[in-house]
């Protein structure tokens, strides 16, 4: 069967079985124009190569026309060149045909040229490895199949992407010009032609059984050897064939043609690397092997069909098509999900606001003020903390974040400020809306939440800083300071205060605060001064508060503060000033606050802490100003280790649970001006190295079980101010250098077992003004001296076994002394008259005394006298009248179990408390006296008449 019938009964079936890798869209398209050129061929043979060529027409510009027609006019070129057995072809670099005389390029150099030069050599080795199936094209006339050669098998050989679409190509052209019905015969030549890489010689796409004139190739041997080219001669191919002239000589030695087909440079090195002597034939490297084309060959080509398939405009739509696909793949895949979420999300919102609750924004845009306190505000952008938003998001509808949120977007000013004041203004809005300052219980509140006022004006004491004070803001406008001690504030803090980035003193001691520290505080790491003492906050003390490194001082002392004492606190190396006492917390004392050893001042006093002091704080050796851990139930002993607090002034360790003795290190305190170690259960002796302490004003050793004398070493602190020993278990006498003491205003000694006299070097300490000595067992007379201590306000000489009179030098007291008291002493003997000089007292009495006598009439003179107790004493005789003038100032009077007659003054009836025994000896007031003769006599009361009538006052 002819060619023509060949080319006319071809199926694009075939074609499409024999294309079936990637690129098979591409290479329908390459055969049906190649098959269109073939055809073309067929009907001008009998015209030169170069009339063909020039015929070919270029009837449109654009781009991938215009290659198309180049490859037409290649292959007819090519086609031409066969018939008339053109055996030598020489190749510019580039891969185009030149003619053999001028060495011109044949081709026009179109926009695909590059390409076409590429396709040209390609489809030089097409036309010329074609024929060599000459039978198995026979057996297929009629058929109309034509022999093809695997796609897929040279797919997997080329390991580029390039070379992949070319070699493609390849096939396709070769199956074009197979179907133009040249015989195996016609186109063999003189000489092999040597191509440079090998071709899939593997199964056709008609049989599976193709077999070389000098191998025949298996499925699995032609994978095993694809891979072996693969592998060793094709990982580095570039994706471009290149037509390049290789060394001449040894071609035409070796190959015996002018025509070279080379590859890539690695294939071209690869090729010259091969021995010189043995070089493979074409068939046992699996190529098909190709020769020369007679002169006298008469070459019948068939007439290709029509080509009726879609037009370029056509196919670009049907990409474009498929790119619009694609696209909507990718937004279902991502912007779909993604507006989902956005609904979502804004479908929360919207039910927020519909609740009236503020939502933070992305974006800014600008504001009027609102008109409606109820409306949501219009979102915003404004930079808050995740504790903000989640109170905006979650907390009350009134609460202080929101209102001062809607307080600032109200602000006219607003797009005027800087991100940190928007903060600092929010932050203050939302403190002044916490502690109430919007309903009016501020003291001061001048120019709070003014948006014509700058925040650093709004009212704030200055920073007490030194001789210089430091203002509110610095010259950036960073808020320094918010000092508003004693301002009637109320409500609570909020975290808020955190966003004040550059605040360094926040005071607002004095007030009535409530509710908790919050945690947020510890963030304020440039704070210095943090003070909330006297309000009523509750709660624990944040551990946060650990972070704040710059933090110097921290009074929290005088709230209801509760939990223990964190032990994070211990990071604050910084610190000066600790005091937490008065509250409630409980627990034991960390061992971590040893660490804080930057500390001038700890008091934890009247909390519910228990436990041992831990032996660390003694190690905090820059504690100078004041230790007060008294009024808790800390047990345990004062360990000798207290002798390192060599600098402390003021020790206060009274009111434990606390025993063990007195250790003699304290005497080596000697900058302690205040010691206060009362009502424990310490014991033993007073250690005599208290006397070093040179520097000590008070000294408090009372309530305890002190034994002993009271050491005379005591003379030598002589700054002594107060000495307090009272109930202790002491004894012995007083001490005469006791009276070294020349400072020593208060002398504390009741409840105790001295005895003795009173040494009369006491007349010595003219600064004494308050001397107790009640409850001990002084037996001998009272020295006169007592008189010459001038400055004496209280003389207690009461319950002591003393026998003896007043002195009348008592009246040298007459100007200080207030409060005179003898009761239960053993005194005797008559009242002195100079008692009436003492007009300072206020308290007399000489209750439980052997006094004897009448009762003298210059007490009326006592015009500052408010309590007079004479009781259970010999005093007899009349009331005198002078006592009347005392109505005014006495509020006490007890003169019941005397010897005392007649009729109560009757201006002494209106005293408050007037106790005396109405009898037949003494009646008044209302005690009537008109029934004492009367009344029967009873011997069992010494003639005492009974049964007096009256509502007569009784103790």
């Amino acid at each position: 069967m002819g060619a023509e019938s060949q080319v006319e009964t071809m199926p694009m079936a075939s074609s499409s079985r024999a294309v079936s890798c990637h690129g098979l869209h591409r290479s329908k398209e390459d055969m049906n124009i190649k098959l269109s050129a073939a055809a073309g061929l067929k009907k001008g043979n009998k015209m030169g190569a170069e009339s063909q060529v020039g015929a070919v027409p270029m009837a449109s510009s654009g781009p991938s026309l215009r290659r198309r027609q180049e490859e037409v006019e290649i292959m007819r070129a090519a086609v031409t060149g066969t018939q008339q057995n053109i055996t030598t072809v020489e190749m510019e670099p580039g891969g185009v045909p030149m003619d053999s005389a001028s060495h011109q390029s044949v081709v026009s150099s179109g926009p695909g040229l590059r390409r076409s030069k590429q396709d040209a050599k390609i489809k030089f080795a097409a036309l010329v490895g074609i024929q060599h199936g000459k039978a198995d094209t026979e057996t297929q006339k009629g058929t109309g199949t034509t022999n093809s050669i695997s796609l897929c098998r040279v797919g997997s050989v080329i390991n580029s992407p390039g070379l992949r679409r070319i070699d493609e190509d390849v096939q396709i052209k070769r199956a074009a010009v197979a179907g133009l019905g040249i015989s195996k015969s016609d186109a063999e030549m003189k000489r092999p032609v040597a191509v440079g890489w090998p071709h899939d010689t593997g199964p056709a796409a008609s049989h599976n059984d193709y077999t070389t004139d000098s191998h025949k190739w298996s499925p699995n041997q032609q994978e095993l050897e694809a891979n072996q080219v693969s592998n060793d001669s094709f990982d580095n191919m570039p994706g471009s064939l290149n037509l390049q002239r290789e060394n001449q000589e040894q071609n035409d030695d070796i190959f015996g043609s002018n025509i070279i087909l080379a590859t890539t440079p690695t294939m071209v090195s690869s090729a010259a690397m091969m021995p010189q002597t043995g070089m493979p034939s074409a068939s046992n490297m699996g190529l098909v092997e190709a020769r020369e084309v007679l002169d006298n060959e008469n070459i019948i080509l068939g007439e290709a069909d029509a080509y009726d398939g879609p037009m370029e405009e056509e196919k670009q739509q049907m990409r474009d098509q498929k790119k619009r696909r694609y696209m909507d793949t990718i937004l279902c895949l991502v912007v779909v999900p993604v507006l989902i979420v956005l609904i979502l999300w804004w479908a929360g919102v919207f039910d927020k606001a519909k609740q009236d609750t503020i939502v933070v924004a992305t974006e800014a845009p600008s504001y009027a003020p609102s008109g409606s306190p109820t409306a949501a505000p219009t979102p915003f952008f404004l930079p808050l903390p995740d504790y903000t938003v989640e109170t905006l998001q979650n907390g009350p509808l009134d609460s202080p974040q929101e209102r001062a949120y809607k307080w600032i977007q109200d602000d006219p000013n607003f797009e005027d400020y800087s991100d940190e004041r928007k903060q600092q203004r929010f932050a203050l809005a939302t403190f002044y809306f916490a502690t109430n300052g919007d309903l009016g219980s501020w003291t001061l509140q001048d120019d709070w939440i003014s948006y014509d006022v700058h925040e650093c004006e709004w009212f704030s004491k200055w920073i007490n800083k030194g001789p210089e004070t430091a203002p509110v803001c610095d010259e950036q406008e960073n808020l320094l300071s918010l000092l508003l001690t004693k301002n009637q504030l109320s409500g609570s803090l909020v975290p808020e205060l955190a966003m004040l980035s550059h605040l360094i003193v926040l005071d607002v001691a004095t007030n009535e605060i409530a509710g908790t520290l919050p945690t947020e505080l510890g963030l304020s790491t440039k704070l210095t001064d943090l003070s909330v003492d006297f309000n009523a906050i509750t709660g624990p003390l944040p551990s946060e508060i650990g972070l704040m490194e710059s933090l110097e001082l921290l009074l929290v002392h005088t709230n209801a503060l509760t939990g223990t004492i964190p032990t994070t606190f211990g990071l604050l190396t910084v610190l000066n000033h600790f005091q937490a006492g008065r509250g409630q917390l409980s627990g034991t004392i960390p061992s971590e606050i040893g660490l804080m050893t930057s500390l001038h001042s700890l008091t934890l006093h009247k909390n519910i802490l228990w436990g041992t002091i831990p032996i660390e704080l003694w190690n905090l050796t820059n504690l100078w100003e004041i230790l007060q851990l008294h009024e808790n139930e800390l047990t345990g002993t004062l360990p000798t280790e207290v002798a390192k607090l060599t600098d402390l002034e003021d020790f206060r360790l009274h009111t434990t649970l606390m025993t063990g003795t007195l250790p003699s290190e304290l005497g080596a305190m000697t900058k302690l001006t205040y010691m206060d170690l009362c009502c424990g259960s310490f014991e033993g002796s007073i250690p005599s190295e208290i006397g070093l302490l040179t520097a000590l004003y008070n000294l408090y050793l009372e309530g305890n079980n002190l034994s002993g004398s009271l050491p005379s070493a005591l003379g030598l602190a002589k700054e002594l101010v107060l000495l307090d020993v009272q109930s202790n278990k002491l004894s012995g006498t007083l001490p005469t250098e006791i009276s070294l003491l020349r400072q020593l205003k208060r002398l504390r000694l009741y409840i105790n077992s001295f005895s003795g006299p009173l040494p009369s070097e006491l007349g010595l300490m003219a600064n004494l003004t308050k001397f107790d000595v009640e409850s001990n067992a002084f037996n001998e007379r009272l020295p006169t001296e007592l008189g010459q201590m001038s400055s004496l306000e209280l003389l207690w000489l009461g319950d002591n076994p003393i026998t003896s009179t007043l002195p009348t030098e008592i009246d040298l007291l007459h100007k200080t002394l207030k409060d005179f008291s003898v009761q239960s002493a053993k005194m005797f003997g008559f009242l002195p008259t100079e008692i009436g000089l003492l007009t300072s007292l206020t308290k007399l009495d000489l209750s439980k005394t052997n006094l004897v006598g009448p009762l003298r009439s210059e007490l009326g003179k006592l015009d500052s006298l408010e309590h007079l107790d004479i009781q259970v004493t010999f005093f007899q005789g009349i009331i005198p009248s002078e006592l009347e003038s005392l109505n005014d100032t006495l509020s006490d009077l007890f003169l019941e179990n005397t010897l005392l007659t007649g009729t109560v003054p009757l201006g002494l009836c209106s005293v408050p408390q007037l106790y005396f025994v109405c009898s037949s000896d003494l009646c008044g007031c209302d005690c009537t006296c008109q029934f004492m003769a009367q009344g029967s006599v009873d011997s069992s009361t010494n003639g005492r008449p009974l049964g007096v009538e009256g509502n007569a006052k009784e103790p």
